[in-house]
């Protein structure tokens, strides 16, 4: 199975040797890793505020998805 990793524009730099987004042939599923309620600075965001930390989340999950692989249909954790 043919693959494709990146680190979309934006979202910060993941620590270690793993990529945020991952692109799988056939079929051209997209998994999505890593996202915290850090900002690209490594700040949290909303200390103390679940929901502006799970909005921020709900965010960056959103940018990797807007990539050019066909249209959303499925979010799965």
């Amino acid at each position: 199975m043919a693959k494709t990793t990146m680190n979309p524009e934006g979202l910060p730099v993941p620590r270690g040797s793993y990529s945020l987004v991952a692109i799988a042939q056939p079929g051209r599923m997209v998994f999505i890793a890593g996202q915290t309620a850090s900002d690209p600075q490594g700040n949290v965001v909303g200390i103390g505020d679940v929901r502006a930390q799970t909005r921020y989340v709900i965010g960056k999950i959103s940018a990797p998805s807007k990539l050019p692989v066909g249209r959303s249909t499925t979010l799965s954790p």
